[in-house]
This record gives structure tokens, C-alpha cells and sequence, in this order.
């Protein structure tokens, strides 16, 4: 199995300015359809971004948070068992830090995770380009 959830952390190779991660991170969201809207689940406590033009956000805009399901938690219902684990440590990480300083970790963080909510098991809605990091 090929999942981003397995993939091993590579440091980065050389220092990255904060606008060059910034122009980074704009780019991983483009390539992810990813919204400046942030969902938080209060029942839960998961919190990701929608995707724009997404069903979510749509009725996010029509009504608030109200009634809507958490895809976090759908989609951790979907991850395969024998990674499970790392995806609820993936996820418990991401709500620690997703208002952090900009850094490489928190840009590949984001990157991995919402790759993880979107594409993941899902080959239909996997984007076309690789999304990484350019070293």
C-alpha cells in the first residue's frame, strides 16, 4: 500500500524563506481545491479545510456548521485498519498545530493531511500532479 500516511519524514535540504513557504503552501491548496475556510467539529474536535466549490462549504455558506457530518472523521471510518494508527496520530498532530508559524513541518503537515482527507483511497479525486515540497 501506497499512502502518505506511511511515508517517511525527509528533512529539509536547505533553509526555505517564509514567503517561498508561503507561495508553497498557496500552491499545495490550489492544487487541492483547499478553501481559507476552516471546519471545526465541535463534537469531535476535528477541524480541516474545505475544499472550494465543495459540498461542505456550500452548505457551510447556506446554513453554518449545523447538521453537517465531519469528513475527518469519515474518512478515518475509511482509512485501512493497519494504518489507522497513524492517521489518528496524523490527525491529533494537525490540530495541534495547524495555526502555527509558518515552517517547513507545518507546510508539509498540511500538505499531507488534507491530501490524506481528499485524494486518499479515493483515485478519482486524487489531483492529476505529484504535491511536493520543491527542494
Amino acid at each position: 500500500m501506497n499512502s502518505v500516511l506511511e511515508k517517511e519524514y525527509k528533512k529539509p535540504i536547505r533553509p526555505y524563506s517564509k514567503l517561498e513557504l508561503n507561495e508553497i503552501l498557496q500552491k499545495n491548496r490550489k492544487r487541492l481545491r483547499l478553501s481559507e475556510t476552516y471546519m471545526f467539529h465541535k463534537k469531535c474536535g476535528h477541524l480541516y479545510l474545505a475544499r472550494t466549490g465543495g459540498k461542505k462549504l456550500k452548505q457551510f455558506n447556506e446554513g453554518g456548521m449545523r447538521g453537517l457530518n465531519c469528513s475527518v472523521c469519515w474518512k478515518f471510518k475509511k482509512t485501512p485498519s493497519e494504518i489507522k494508527h497513524i492517521a489518528e496520530d496524523m490527525i491529533e498532530y494537525y490540530i495541534i498545530h495547524y495555526n502555527d508559524s509558518l515552517s517547513y513541518e507545518t507546510v508539509e503537515l498540511e500538505r499531507d493531511f488534507h491530501y490524506w482527507l481528499y485524494c486518499e483511497f479515493n483515485v478519482v479525486e486524487a489531483p492529476s500532479n505529484e504535491i511536493v515540497l520543491e527542494e
